[in-house]
This record gives C-alpha cells, structure tokens and sequence, in this order.
C-alpha cells in the first residue's frame, strides 16, 4: 500500500505533480516519527518509498 502526500494536477489531460512538499517531509521525519510513535504507528521513515 502506499501514500501520496503532494497533490497532482490535471490540465488539459496531462496529470503533473511538482512534488514540492516531498523536501520538507523529509526534512521533518524526526518529528513525524514522533508523532507516530506517540499515536503507536510505525515511524514515519520506515513506510516512506525511497
């Protein structure tokens, strides 16, 4: 199963994302670790596609 976080646009039938928010989760992963260890999830990092 997998996620997509950024948002993809269709304009004139031609499906394009410029995946700008793919850095800062990245940037963020400690903290979004956290979060998921506190909601008891697996880490954040660990279902992310490299």
């Amino acid at each position: 199963m997998s996620t997509v976080l950024w948002a993809n646009l269709l304009q004139d039938g031609i499906v394009t994302s410029d995946e700008d928010d793919k850095y800062a989760l990245y940037k963020h992963t400690d903290k979004l670790d956290r979060i998921a260890k506190n909601l008891g999830l697996s880490s954040f990092a660990a279902i992310c596609d490299t």
